[in-house]
Parts: C-alpha cells; sequence; structure tokens
C-alpha cells in the first residue's frame, strides 16, 4: 500500500513538472511580431479617409463647412489655448501660409473654449488672420477624428481626403516639408 502512495505521489509530481514544463513552452515561446504603428503620423490608418463633415462659426459668426473647402488643400489644426505646443506651433503655421499663399488653405480649429479666450489668445500670438480660426464649443470635430493628443493636424488633399493625420506638435521645417509632399503627391 504504501509503494502504491509512493507511485501515485512521483506520478503527480511528474505530472506536474510536464504540465509546468508544457505552460513554459507556451509561454516563452517566440511570439509573432505585432505591427507597431507610429501614432505620431497615421495615413488613413483609422479608417478615416474622408474629413469628418463639420459645420463651425469663425469669429465673425460665419459658418464654415467641410464642403466650402472642395477642391483646395486644406490643413486642419486642432489646438486650445491650454495647449503649450500650440504656442509654438500656430506661429508656424501663420509663416507657412504666408510663404505658400493661395496654394493652401489652414484651418485652426479651437476645442470647446469660449470666443473670448480663443481671441485673447489669437491676439497674444500676434497672428495676422492668414489662418481661418473656426470655434468648436462641442468638441465635435476633434472627436469626430478620433483625437486623443494635443495638437492635432490634418492634410488633406484637393479631393477632400486625409493623406495624413499627424498626432503632437510640428516644427516650422516639418509643416512646410509636409505641406509640400501633400501638394506634390
Amino acid at each position: 500500500m504504501e509503494n502504491t502512495k509512493s507511485f501515485t505521489i512521483i506520478g503527480l509530481i511528474i505530472l506536474i513538472i510536464i504540465g509546468l514544463g508544457i505552460s513554459a513552452f507556451y509561454i516563452f515561446r517566440e511570439q509573432p511580431k505585432i505591427q507597431e504603428i507610429d501614432y505620431q503620423t497615421q495615413s488613413l490608418l483609422d479608417g478615416l479617409d474622408q474629413v469628418p463633415d463639420f459645420e463651425l462659426k469663425d469669429f465673425n459668426g460665419n459658418v464654415h463647412k467641410r464642403e466650402d473647402f472642395q477642391g483646395q488643400y486644406v490643413i486642419i489644426n486642432s489646438w486650445a489655448s491650454w495647449c503649450p505646443f500650440c504656442t509654438d506651433e500656430l506661429p508656424d503655421f501663420t509663416r507657412v501660409k504666408e510663404e505658400m499663399g493661395d496654394k493652401i488653405t489652414i484651418i485652426a480649429i479651437n476645442r470647446n473654449e469660449s470666443d473670448g479666450v480663443a481671441k485673447e489668445y489669437k491676439e497674444k500670438l500676434d497672428m495676422n488672420g492668414e489662418l481661418l480660426f473656426l470655434q468648436d464649443p462641442g468638441d465635435t470635430f476633434y472627436q469626430s477624428i478620433g483625437g486623443f493628443s494635443m495638437p492635432e493636424t490634418l492634410f488633406i488633399n484637393k479631393e477632400g481626403y486625409i493623406v495624413e493625420h499627424y498626432r503632437g506638435p510640428l516644427t516650422y521645417d516639418e509643416i512646410k516639408e509636409k505641406i509640400e509632399n501633400l501638394i506634390n503627391e
């Protein structure tokens, strides 16, 4: 009887060791690599290929819609006064717009802030009106593009398709390069 108990215990130990070995094999075997996505630059990766519809007002109360910009190269930048990166970026967008003129339209959409706050911020940066500033009091545009960082910028071709969705701040040189790539695509 004691021999039977010994064999049973040894058998259980062997089964446990084999089970642990099989588990270790599956846990530590080489896993297939998951494709890494650069979340700063996405080009049609979130299933968003055309600019979502929008109907937003400028500081003068004029309504602007997506279809108003058909046939134009458009850059849309989501910004807010609490975003420190926007302080550096918006003047660079203004500078590029001044240099490129009517070749492009740059729209700066403010996220969920009052007209007073957004206007004050724009005046503080001393921007001369080259950009079209729109207000999004419900933050619906930002949500419609799947926004999760600040700022977020869309580069849109003449057919209204998003060529690039960039998350995070851009330098002057990066903005200019991306716009030139957009125009020359």
